[in-house]
């Protein structure tokens, strides 16, 4: 099993755990944004958690689906602007495409000919998956 293999592996069990209910940080997290919506700023706050620990946990629910952005921004202690977090319903996990390898090896090769064809910028960008 190739490296890259074992890691798209270790991301898809990964992402499985943290589909599943919510428990310990994470499920206070939750439960802190289900009564209130709030920013990570704002529950690192009032949970007593660490910046690492509590960013972390939004992340997990973010990426299971159990909350969500839906525009509304706060400003921070540092005065920026951050994320107030929504808690849904119905979590539906985020499906993030994750190309093979011969994928990326493929468009590589392509954006090359490209270049050396001097085909234009936005020609490129596309072949390397981005928006022209």
């Amino acid at each position: 099993m190739r490296e890259t293999e074992r890691l798209a592996t270790r991301m898809e069990t990964s992402d499985e755990a943290h589909a599943a209910v919510p428990n310990g940080a994470a499920a206070r997290v939750l439960e802190a944004i289900r009564s209130m919506p709030r920013s990570t700023d704002e529950l690192m706050t009032d949970l007593g958690m660490p910046h690492t620990t509590c960013s972390a946990r939004v992340n997990q629910l973010m990426r299971s689906g159990h909350i969500v952005d839906r525009g509304v921004r706060t400003m921070t202690r540092a005065h920026r602007k951050a994320i107030v977090w929504f808690a849904t319903d119905n979590p539906a996990p985020l499906e993030v495409e994750r190309p093979t390898r011969a994928q990326l090896e493929d468009r590589i090769i392509r954006a090359i000919a490209a270049i050396a064809h001097r085909e234009s910028d936005a020609v490129v960008v596309r072949i390397l998956g981005g928006e022209a």
